[in-house]
């Protein structure tokens, strides 16, 4: 795996290092391996990362993410398919994906679940059955996790001017900001017709 020479300085030997609780991003999201093996040059420090350790890492990503209730389980994907009368097909072209990685989502025994996208984009379309229109920025705000906050802070502040008065941006400045006119425009919604085709 590792024991190569260096090719930053050409002087060292990458050993195999093992590090615990291991910072670093996996699909862009931040994540803590518990022990990851990294390749280390003994001369000059520079890293270097196993193809194979790094799909390890997103496997463990996955894994975790997936038995904490991240993502949504294969039931509840043939729920939403079940509720909305689509096939395999028809949601895969809706969400812009093939069929094959539909009928995986659905699988109980599936290898990895629905990217991160596909996955909002059914909770979307799931919480729209259950309460008609949704609120979209509301809703991924809370699946990701940010607070919508009354008061901005001083950093926030100096990056967002479109309201000088210490709350979050209105609609308004926006459409000020933006060069939009008249009343203020509703935050985009979603609901589901049921006679569509």
């Amino acid at each position: 795996m590792f024991n190569f020479d260096c090719t930053e300085c050409e002087s060292g030997t990458v050993r195999a290092q093992l590090r615990r609780d291991y910072s670093t991003k996996v699909r862009g999201e931040a994540f803590t391996v518990p022990e990851a093996y990294v390749g280390v040059c003994d001369h000059c420090g520079t890293e270097y990362f196993d193809p194979g350790e790094l799909r390890r890492w997103r496997d463990l990503h996955e894994k975790g993410l997936e038995e904490g209730g991240f993502y949504l389980k294969p039931t509840e994907v043939h729920e939403i398919l079940c509720a909305l009368r689509l096939s395999n097909s028809d949601l895969a072209r809706l969400l812009g994906t093939t069929r094959p990685s539909v009928n995986s989502w659905k699988n109980p025994n599936r290898k990895a679940p629905p990217l991160r996208t596909a996955d909002l984009l059914l909770r979307l379309v799931r919480e729209s059955m259950k309460f008609g229109t949704v609120d979209v920025v509301e809703f991924l705000c809370r699946q990701a996790g940010i607070q919508i906050l009354e008061e901005t802070s001083d950093a926030r502040r100096r990056h967002c001017r479109t309201s000088t008065r210490g709350q979050r941006p209105l609609r308004e400045d926006f459409d000020r900001f933006f060069g939009a006119s008249g009343t203020p425009r509703d935050v985009p919604s979603l609901a589901i017709i049921e006679n569509w085709g």
